[in-house]
């Protein structure tokens, strides 16, 4: 008996108050934008934390959610890494979507997705 309960079934999707799959997988993506471009313009005099929390705040906001929201989802989306390999998959979905869309508008050919 003691087995059966120990083994129970992963969730089917996050309880209420925690951001579905693709709500995380937005927010996420631009999180990911955010980190590889600041990393590129920040120099040793940078407050690097003061950068990051306001464009973090303009992100939560621009996905109508607070910080709270956000470390709340993002734990439990880590607590379940059963589904979290769907999460990164859409993340990388989502970058190589808007990566053919900006190389589209720029005239240049045409990437291969990276997974």
């Amino acid at each position: 008996m003691l087995l059966t309960l120990g083994c129970s079934s992963a969730p089917k999707g996050p309880p209420e108050g925690i951001l579905e799959a693709d709500a995380f997988i937005d927010v996420m993506a631009d999180i990911q934008l955010l980190e590889a471009s600041s990393k590129k313009r920040l120099r040793r005099e940078d407050d690097e934390v003061a950068i990051y929390r306001g464009q973090y705040q303009a992100i939560f906001e621009s996905h109508g959610i607070t910080e709270a929201e956000f470390r709340s989802s993002h734990t439990w989306w880590f607590d379940h890494p059963e589904l979290l390999n769907g999460v990164y998959d859409g993340i990388i979905e989502r970058l190589n979507e808007w990566e053919r869309t900006w190389t589209e508008s720029e005239g240049q050919p045409p990437v291969r997705d990276r997974k």
